[in-house]
């Protein structure tokens, strides 16, 4: 049941009027007689704890009266019911919204699904020309041939879909999905994990079978 209320509170000093306010509630209305005899008592109570045997404290009080008027206290009208044919209008409304955004939710999910295959594509086809350019034997570091996918630099890190097992000496390349710059290395990324690899712990190795290696990592 939701009340309405408003309080006057009149604080005199003198036959004067020295406070004078509003307010919505009981308790604000209390907080402010409170308040005022707080002030006029400020220090007093200090005072006293500092007595010594046969002394005296006193204070003067100004305050001659604290007066609360009641101006409203009674029950906030109920509100009209709505005619059957806006609580339609509005359901109907409100189920359009949800369409709306389940429609831009899955052209959303659809377009990043596909920024994520262009990125893999792209990935995949620099990882091609890395073993048919690169040379017969030996190895080569990763960034020369994988780049960022937002400015073309050389690739810092590989996002990948799953972490690395612990003492994996391979990289299995399926699981690369996306390549940035350490300028676009931020500390997340939408895709379906946050696992990475830096480039620098990677290799491509040119020894008759199609392997990126991982460098043991020395501390």
């Amino acid at each position: 049941m939701r009340m309405l209320w408003n309080f006057k509170i009149t604080v005199t000093a003198n036959n004067a009027v020295v406070l004078s306010g509003e307010a919505n509630s009981a308790w604000t209305a209390y907080w402010h007689a409170k308040e005022a005899l707080t002030n006029a008592l400020s220090g007093f109570e200090q005072r006293v704890q500092n007595l010594a045997e046969g002394q005296r404290a006193s204070v003067p009080v100004a305050i001659t009266a604290i007066t609360v008027e009641c101006l409203l206290n009674r029950r906030a009208p109920k509100r009209p019911r709505r005619p059957p044919e806006v609580i339609a209008a509005e359901k109907k409304a409100k189920a359009e919204r949800a369409r709306q955004r389940a429609i831009a939710n899955e052209a959303q999910k659809k377009a990043e699904e596909h920024q994520a295959l262009l990125h893999r594509t792209r990935i995949t086809h620099q990882i091609d020309y890395a073993f048919k350019s690169g040379a017969e034997s030996g190895s080569e570091p990763v960034a020369k041939y994988i780049t960022c996918q937002h400015c073309d630099a050389p690739a810092a890190v590989l996002q990948l879909n799953r972490e690395v097992p612990h003492g994996a000496a391979v990289l299995d390349e399926i699981t690369i999905v996306g390549a940035v710059c350490s300028e676009h290395n931020h500390n997340y990324w939408r895709g379906a994990t946050q696992a990475s690899i830096p480039c620098s712990q990677l290799e491509f190795f040119y020894s008759g079978i199609r392997q990126i290696g991982i460098k043991a990592v020395t501390k």
